[in-house]
């Protein structure tokens, strides 16, 4: 749960392959987790991918993170459940941070944001072999094809509504050049 600012980085949660020593990138940052107006995981280069889910973080509301590994190809795929009604269905991967990282030898958790406050409930790490290899990635697509078209199409419903809207108040006459 988090409370306070969360459009400021607060809760993170970070997976490496050696111990911290002075600075973070030497320590080989496979997986970073972190909150910032949302759940995200920081992805090879630094960039900051938003992990869908189904809902918006709420104060002092649990929320799940599920982090599954795909070591071979070295991506992370993530699902948040905000409501406790399940997973949200994934629709992308996220690469390492550091495609040379081989293993976890660390973990940080820490809040970044003095403004703001998060709780772990519980941390559960499992590795199993069916665990290791992600096999539906055209599910991973579909699902990610599948918000995009619907983005779309919520977006085109907007713009028809603005346009009966505005040939009712006589602003527009036609709708064909």
């Amino acid at each position: 749960t988090v409370n306070g600012k969360v459009d400021m980085p607060n809760a993170s949660v970070v997976f490496t392959e050696r111990p911290f020593e002075g600075a973070l990138p030497d320590c080989k940052v496979g997986l970073q987790f972190t909150v910032r107006g949302g759940m995200q995981l920081c992805g090879g280069g630094g960039n900051l991918v938003r992990i869908s889910n189904d809902g918006k973080i709420q104060n002092d509301k649990w929320n799940k993170v599920l982090l599954k590994i795909d070591w071979a190809d070295k991506v992370v795929v993530a699902q948040v459940d905000t409501r406790g009604k399940g997973y949200a269905p994934a629709i992308q991967t996220v690469p390492f941070r550091d495609a040379s990282c081989v293993g976890f030898g660390a973990l940080f958790i820490y809040n970044t944001d003095t403004q703001a406050t998060c709780w772990f409930s519980s941390l559960r790490i499992k590795q199993s072999q069916a665990d290791m290899v992600l096999t539906d990635t055209d599910a991973l697509a579909a699902r990610r094809d599948l918000a995009e078209r619907l983005k779309q199409r919520e977006y085109q419903m907007a713009v028809d509504a603005d346009m009966e809207v505005g040939m009712k108040m006589g602003a527009i006459k036609s709708t064909t050049c």
